[in-house]
């Protein structure tokens, strides 16, 4: 199971000061848009709050998954560098 952070876990990490009310709205909404944010509402999952994942553009998540991913000769033809390096 992939980790999923709350907005205030979000906030915290990138250190918005208190008192920026409208910056934390503005990145919500911007994280509520995001094609790479995949957003778990509240309730969902038993959520207490809304919950955010980032969402790869390959589907690796551990050395098994990646392995046979890339045993596929497909594979290779559609993998830039960049996305390995970024999820």
């Amino acid at each position: 199971m992939k980790l999923s952070k709350s907005l205030g876990d979000i906030v915290g990490y990138i250190s918005v000061p208190t008192g920026y009310d409208k910056t934390i709205a503005n990145l919500a909404g911007a994280l509520n848009i995001n094609n790479r944010v995949e957003v778990i509402p509240k309730g969902v999952e038993k959520n207490k709050v809304t919950r955010y994942r980032y969402k790869f553009k390959l589907p690796l998540h551990n050395a098994e998954g990646f392995l046979n991913f890339f045993a596929q000769p497909e594979a290779l033809l559609y993998v830039e560098y960049k996305d390995l390096r970024h999820g």
